[in-house]
């Protein structure tokens, strides 16, 4: 009797220790993102000028650096650098002028399943940066550097769809979230997509 408790004891501590184990083993893995994403700008039309439509379509590189704390959650610091451009006129004026966006943010990853394909969920903050270098008048031939930059806190909440083709990588099917900011005088809740690969290390 004392035999098959010991038994059993043992089964039940080995288990125990077992969870932990298996729970700690993504721990330290570095997983970095790469691909291409979409933002929405909302534009704030002026008195002065106004723009031939109210949202921006961005498109640029995006990219991230997981840290796994654990098997299920991570430490993400994340990066993307949309442009695009956009007509304005004015009553002296029109032309082009190009919108170039810097988003710096970093927060927490949640992680579901351990199947193939893996749902998880983010919530990151940080700063928003616009700049518009360029502008392009239809009367001059010659582009003309319009040095024009805003900063912003940003925060974003993402859902992230990946499917593993191996131990070491995946494919980010997509990344579709919303990105908060106050850039151009407005309070902005901008749409983001994006798709790509993850590969861990």
């Amino acid at each position: 009797m004392s035999r098959t408790r010991s038994v059993r004891t043992a089964l039940l501590l080995s288990f125990l220790f077992l969870i932990p184990g298996e729970a700690l083993a993504q721990r330290g893995e570095l997983k970095v993102f790469f691909g291409f994403g979409f933002l929405g700008v909302g534009i704030e039309q002026g008195t002065d000028v106004t723009f031939e439509k109210d949202r921006l379509n961005t498109w640029g590189i995006h990219g991230d650096f997981a840290y796994g704390l654990s098997d299920n959650v991570d430490l993400v610091l994340d990066g993307s650098w949309p442009n695009g451009s956009v007509r304005f006129q004015s009553a002296l004026l029109s032309g082009e002028i190009d919108v170039n966006q810097a988003i710096y943010l970093a927060g927490p990853r949640l992680t579901f399943g351990s199947g193939s394909l893996r749902p998880s969920i983010q919530g990151l903050a940080g700063l928003a940066i616009s700049s518009a270098d360029r502008l392009q008048l239809d009367a001059i031939d010659q582009p003309i550097a319009a040095g024009l930059n805003e900063t912003s806190f940003a925060g974003a909440v993402d859902l992230n769809l990946d499917l593993s083709v191996s131990n070491s990588v995946a494919i980010r099917l997509i990344q579709a979230g919303v990105v908060f900011s106050k850039l151009g005088g407005k309070s902005q809740a901008s749409p983001r997509f994006s798709a790509g690969a993850v590969v861990s290390f």
